[in-house]
């Protein structure tokens, strides 16, 4: 049995639980940092989109080079303006082999913006060497882009530029960034 002290211990024992201005503090407090999280959460969602069409870009290109050096033989690269690649043999209009294909986005979400310095529609090709064959490039220059930004202008989302060097080499880089000793600038 229970003392006369430890019954009244028991007895003054608070009930557990919250009382209705404890809750709605905590709620109240949650809803400000939801709401000050909300867009940074929307600006790291679309620069996460971008740089997953760049990948994409920087795959389908990739694996066009690679086929061409395995084949012996021209591959061609095709972004169409769907927001789809297609790797096929064969540096004319028609396809008579597709190697590859993906999209750059999905078919569901919009929102980007993909443009080119050769143009969308236009093929890059690859020689049998992994050099960018086609297309032609203006007198001096040194690369292709093909550019990967928000379609509404937005400060805190960072497009994403995919240059495709004379050589082969595929990389992505930042057209924002103005510092020429930074890895993530783009070439002049």
């Amino acid at each position: 049995m229970l003392t006369r002290a430890a019954s009244r211990l028991v007895a003054r024992r608070p009930a557990g639980g919250f009382t209705l201005v404890e809750l709605m503090t905590a709620l109240a407090i949650l809803a400000i940092l939801l709401a000050m999280a909300a867009p940074g959460y929307r600006s790291w969602g679309a620069n996460t989109q971008i740089r997953a069409a760049a990948g994409s870009v920087v795959q389908g290109l990739q694996a066009a080079r690679a086929e061409a050096i395995k084949r012996n033989a021209r591959v061609r690269f095709l972004l169409a303006g769907n927001h789809a690649w297609t790797v096929c043999t064969g540096a004319d209009e028609a396809c008579p082999e597709i190697l590859d294909s993906g999209r750059t986005v999905e078919a569901r979400s919009g929102g980007l913006s993909i443009s080119s310095t050769i143009g969308i529609g236009t093929a890059v090709v690859f020689d049998a060497f992994g050099r960018m064959a086609l297309p032609a490039l203006p007198e001096g220059a040194t690369h292709a882009a093909i550019d990967i930004a928000p379609a509404a202008g937005d400060v805190d989302i960072r497009p994403v530029r995919v240059v495709i060097e004379l050589g082969g080499g595929v990389r992505t880089c930042e057209p924002g960034i103005r510092d020429g000793a930074d890895p993530r600038a783009c070439p002049a």
